[in-house]
């Protein structure tokens, strides 16, 4: 929150959180979701959470850890968890991030709504006390932890299927941040079939692509408070590409007509199936305005190291001149610095 905004989308990942520790323990817990520093700085003025959750991405992870400092000194009870794809997969990146985080009480990794519901029923079951549960070595579900010089790891949870997962926005959760500045965010789909090593997804843990295809109460429920901005963000990695996407972009444009929302959604469109992106791209009336034919790179070395392979020129040159037609804009991406990239290949 400097000069300009660098973050400007709903907090979509605690929300989905929140909704389904919400749907487990609708009578035990009380979830306070916050995206902007002095929000949280002001409610930690008046009370002390017992546990205090951190998404953990790049650009966040400074900021959060700096609360934890803070946190860990006003309210040394309190149990501080953090979650998110930045926390490596290979062992010396895990030991790394607790050699410099070592303030952090527990990380959850990969997908964190199951988790979260078994880190809580362990913490309930130590008498809510997160140093008892740290003692007690309990391997919990999707959890790393510091214990005595040593990483705990829980084993991996089988994936959840997002659509048990209640809207956040439906229980009312993301109602603050309807103001003016902040994009709303959905997701349709979750994982990539792709293998991609530079991306969260490309693990094999997210190769199964898990669908939602019923948009529409959800899309209304937005369109009805959105205010000043009529954008949405699909945080799906490939949208456009499944054939369950033709029906979710129905849906979409049935929300058009009727609310004139959303007349620009920022999307990742998918890799192949160019052909139905590019339909989809036409049914919501030219709101998806940019199709992705990402490259990475051109240089088949790194690209093998990467286990990339990209589309022909040939193909390339027909996206461009289709979504031309259907009044969509194209962009490709080039990543800098992949393994086995050099100036001169660059």
């Amino acid at each position: 929150t400097g000069p300009v905004l660098s973050s400007n989308v709903h907090p979509f990942g605690v929300g989905l959180i929140a909704a389904y520790l919400l749907k487990y323990f609708p009578d035990l817990i009380k979830i306070d979701l916050f995206k902007y520093p002095h929000d949280l700085t002001s409610a930690l003025e008046k009370q002390s959470p017992n546990i205090m959750g951190f998404s953990n991405y790049s650009w966040t992870l400074d900021l959060s850890y700096e609360y934890t400092r803070k946190i860990k000194k006003h309210f040394p009870e309190t149990t501080v968890v953090f979650g998110g794809p930045n926390y490596g997969d290979a062992p010396e990146e895990v030991d790394q991030f607790w050699r410099e985080y070592p303030l952090i009480d527990f990380c959850i990794v990969k997908e964190g709504e199951n988790a979260m519901v078994e880190f809580i029923k362990a913490y309930i079951s130590n008498n809510q006390d997160g140093s008892k549960l740290k003692q007690s070595e309990t391997r919990i579900p999707n959890c790393h932890y510091l214990y005595n010089s040593n990483v705990i790891k829980g084993e991996l949870l089988p994936r959840i299927s997002i659509d048990e997962i209640p809207s956040p926005y439906l229980l009312g959760l993301m109602d603050k941040f309807f103001d003016h500045q902040l994009i709303p965010m959905i997701h349709t789909t979750r994982g990539c079939p792709f293998k991609c090593t530079f991306c969260a997804e490309g693990a094999r843990y997210y190769q199964k692509v898990k669908h939602q295809t019923d948009l529409t109460e959800e899309l209304e429920y937005i369109a009805q408070r959105i205010v000043g901005r009529s954008e949405l963000y699909i945080t799906d990695a490939n949208f456009g590409m499944y054939k369950e996407d033709l029906q979710k972009a129905h849906q979409i444009a049935e929300i058009q007509q009727k609310y004139n929302f959303p007349d620009f959604i920022h999307v990742s469109s998918g890799k192949n199936q160019k052909e139905r992106i590019l339909e989809v791209a036409t049914i919501v009336n030219g709101a998806m305005r940019s199709v992705a034919a990402a490259l990475q790179s051109t240089d088949n070395n790194v690209l093998k190291n990467v286990n990339r392979s990209n589309i022909s020129l040939e193909a390339l040159t027909e996206v461009a001149q289709k979504a031309s037609e259907a009044k969509t804009d194209t962009y490709t991406e080039i990543i800098l610095a992949l393994p086995g990239d050099t100036v001169e290949a660059h």
